[in-house]
């Protein structure tokens, strides 16, 4: 039997689920601050889900974070996204807030493990 070089449709889905979750979102999204100053980590790991699915076009199975985001310019927190089998790291970043709300960027890890 000849070797035709075509990989299994199986790999190649896999490959390019994993190269589309380790983009930078940078379109990003804006939510409302809670009253104590920050965005709830429900909230940001939420937006973080959204955001992926309508960048990339499919949703993580999941997203967690560790703490709230504080609405302040430059606050961080990391977050941990699970996709496909495989878990990234997660940075959401406070690109600003005006009034009562706060713009958030999203960058996932190059590689899983983060």
């Amino acid at each position: 039997m000849q070797k035709t070089g075509r990989k299994s449709p199986g790999r190649t889905t896999v490959r390019v689920a994993a190269a589309a979750v380790a983009v930078l979102l940078g379109a990003g999204c804006s939510v409302n601050v809670s009253s104590g100053g920050s965005v709830g980590k429900d909230e940001v790991a939420q937006q973080a889900k959204t955001a992926l699915g309508e960048q990339v076009g499919q949703e993580p199975d999941s997203v967690t974070c560790e703490d709230d985001l504080k609405a302040e310019k430059g606050a961080t927190v990391r977050c941990q996204l699970a996709a496909d089998g495989e878990q990234y790291g997660v940075t959401v970043t406070a690109k600003s807030v005006t009034g009562g709300t706060v713009q958030m960027d999203f960058k996932v890890d190059d590689a899983p493990g983060g």
